[in-house]
């Protein structure tokens, strides 16, 4: 962890960051999505959650790689990348963080959002479990040098070992590459599914059809046309704040103290 800092101070920068990025994404045509806690906070709050502290936005697939190219080639002071350029960071989703300067403190370098990819989900529900046993079984036996969960069963990982075994013979940069492939030729189905789920849920894709702006502190953020359903799907009653004690932040800690978040080498970072 390091040192103790203003929370507030912490969500002014996030929020300056979640500007720049928006502006790059209009500037640039490409359709991007408020998700998960970010949704719900602009919908119910029109801003941060008071208790959260992070930000998770979404774009299509087809988006994803040029959505990363974009924001790095602007003059927007951003860096963004995927588990190659950047450690720590989830497998088959993207972080964007602020550049920093040599006289720039650690508390800067935290602020960053998390660039989820949106792809269409079988609609077959056979095809939607043989997808859970990919991604959360197989998958994260080959690659659980770079992310493993500690929700998944035993058995999961024992039956994933079995299957995942001739898989071995290539690398892992290699299969995330084919089932992005594959995903990239998925048809249009009525379901949709977002990387950070694995496949445990689907959403319709009607409710990501298009996109509605709602306030975002000083800004406008763009939320799924159907948050209603997606947030429902989500959360339940999304409409009631969680009880006191349920309320958990991401960035900070109970003490009040910025969890350390892994981040690109300060060389490929400078301005």
């Amino acid at each position: 962890m390091c040192k103790r800092h203003d929370a507030n101070v912490y969500k002014n920068e996030l929020l300056d960051l979640v500007q720049r990025v928006d502006a790059v994404f209009r500037q640039n045509k490409i359709t991007y999505f408020a998700v998960y806690g970010t949704c719900l906070g602009a919908v119910r709050e029109h801003g941060i959650i008071p208790w959260d502290d992070d930000v998770d936005i979404a774009v299509w697939r087809d988006d994803f790689r040029r959505a990363l190219q974009v924001l790095n080639e602007s003059d927007a002071a951003i860096f963004a990348g995927d588990r190659d350029t950047v450690p720590g960071c989830p497998s088959r989703c993207g972080r964007i963080f602020n550049r920093i300067t040599k006289d720039s403190g650690l508390e800067r370098k935290r602020a960053y959002l998390d660039l989820h990819v949106i792809d269409y989900a079988p609609k077959s529900k056979l095809m939607f479990l043989w997808n859970v046993l990919w991604y959360v079984g197989i998958s994260r036996i080959v690659e659980r040098r770079f992310h493993v969960s500690s929700n998944t069963h035993a058995l999961m990982y024992f039956i994933a070992d079995i299957c995942a075994f001739p898989f071995r013979v290539f690398s892992s940069r290699t299969l995330t590459c084919l089932a992005d492939w594959i995903y990239q030729r998925r048809r249009p189905s009525p379901f949709v599914k977002l990387t950070f789920d694995g496949n445990r849920k689907r959403y319709a894709s009607t409710a990501f059809s298009g996109t509605q702006d709602f306030p975002f502190g000083v800004m406008e953020i763009s939320v799924p046309v159907g948050y209603n359903e997606y947030l429902t799907k989500c959360y339940g009653d999304w409409r009631t704040p969680p009880k006191i004690n349920e309320r958990k932040s991401h960035a900070y800690d109970s003490s009040g103290h910025v969890w350390t978040v892994p981040c690109p080498n300060d060389d490929d970072r400078l301005l």
